[in-house]
């Protein structure tokens, strides 16, 4: 059996009193899952491509696909908050929404963390792992964010380029999922970027319940 790093241990949860309720949420979620997908494919392969033709400018093309994913994105959390998988709650919505040019940092406890946040703050870049472009997510990936796998210095160049024109970056600064218990090293990405492109920096809390599974 494999072993668990003690810091992702779950043995503490116990077993949900309501079997209906734990079906529901365990196809629910995973239903959620594969529609998340077949929509990262659609914005990919199908709305960007139409957008490209109608928007020739660089910036004037990311910005209109991050707003219109931004828009798809709290379409989605709004669909899970109706099935009963989350309840969101945000505190200081109005003020992020107002942002421009900041460094957006955040601890990452849950796979959705990424989708929170841009569906709250339209004009978004973000910093994300590798290896998300080998996963449906690829088609939006490749043609929004800056992954993690570039040079240092290339990915630094990217993130000041696009503070330039108004967008804010979102950074995890510990590089990977949070842990259940404790946190990873922060790495310094971020403040690197934010010092060479001068750039304010805001944090983001992401609380709540227990977010395993």
């Amino acid at each position: 059996m494999k072993n668990i790093d003690p810091r992702y241990s779950h043995d503490e949860i116990g077993k949900g009193k309501n079997p209906l309720a734990h079906f529901w949420r365990c196809f629910f979620k995973d239903f959620c899952i594969i529609f998340f997908g077949a929509g990262s494919l659609v914005l990919g392969v199908i709305v960007f491509p139409i957008l490209h033709l109608v928007l020739w400018n660089k910036v004037k093309f990311k910005k209109a696909a991050m707003a219109f994913t931004s828009l798809t994105f709290r379409f989605f959390v709004l669909f899970m908050e109706a099935g009963g998988l989350i309840r969101l709650k945000v505190y200081g919505k109005e003020k992020l929404k107002k942002i421009n040019s900041c460094i957006v940092i955040a601890n990452h406890p849950s796979m959705l963390d990424m989708v929170f946040l841009i569906s709250l703050i339209k004009n978004t870049d973000c910093i994300v792992r590798g290896n998300l472009t080998k996963t449906p997510l690829r088609f939006v990936i490749r043609q929004l964010y800056i992954v993690n796998t570039l040079g240092a210095e290339e990915m630094i160049e990217l993130s000041k380029e696009s503070l330039a024109t108004g967008t804010n970056i979102l950074i995890f600064p510990e590089g990977t999922r949070t842990p259940r218990h404790g946190l990873n090293p922060y790495k310094r990405g971020a403040a690197h970027i934010a010092l060479q492109a001068k750039s304010d920096i805001i944090p983001v809390y992401i609380g709540g319940n227990d977010k395993y599974g």
